[in-house]
């Protein structure tokens, strides 16, 4: 079992030859900054393959919780997160190809080890919803009041409250086809 993603030994399916591979499970609680606050472990299958010019680390079956703030009620709350799989490569050198520098990964040749922070980080991030919602359920915020609709009722006098809701403030937004409707009316 991995528990330290920063530093996974690969020395042995290096000097295995191409086509060596190795399998284990990871359960770690890495450090991914502050754009992502894990809640607890992450846990992971991890496959390593000697390929021709250095690795492929294959993961599978990632399950782990993500710290959200909501927005509709601006309240934290956990995400699970769960995917399939991710796949990275791990180069011996820089490929000469052109290539996105962010996802080219180095194996550190000093001690034969591989970090998988940053490909799981990234991979993480692009499978956070896109608009974090804590519940379907969610009532938010009450654009009067202000108040979280989910833990009190509005406050007293709020205009939400006894139905009778605040038009939304015009938009300031140019529109240049606004009058076009009318010109058409008057030519028929």
């Amino acid at each position: 079992m991995i528990k330290d993603i920063t530093a996974v030994k690969t020395g042995a399916i290096w000097n295995g030859g191409q086509g060596a591979s190795f399998k284990d499970t990871i359960e770690a609680a890495p450090d991914f900054g502050p754009e992502i606050r894990l809640n607890g472990t992450l846990y992971a299958d991890l496959m390593l393959i000697r390929m021709k010019n250095g690795i492929s680390a294959v993961l599978s079956n990632i399950k782990t919780g993500v710290e959200q703030t909501c927005a509709r009620c601006l309240d934290n709350y956990v995400q699970p997160l769960q995917i399939a799989s991710a796949e990275a490569h791990f180069y011996e050198e820089p490929p000469q190809h052109d290539y996105d520098l962010l996802e080219v990964y180095l194996v550190q040749t000093r001690d034969m080890s591989i970090d998988l922070t940053d490909a799981l980080r990234q991979e993480i991030i692009l499978h956070f919803p896109m608009i974090p919602v804590c519940s379907n359920r969610c009532k938010g915020l009450c654009p009067s009041c202000t108040v979280n609709l989910n833990h009190q009722p509005h406050k007293k006098g709020c205009p939400e409250a006894s139905g009778k809701k605040t038009p939304p403030p015009a938009p300031d937004i140019y529109q240049p086809f606004a009058d076009l409707k009318k010109l058409i009316k008057k030519k028929n």
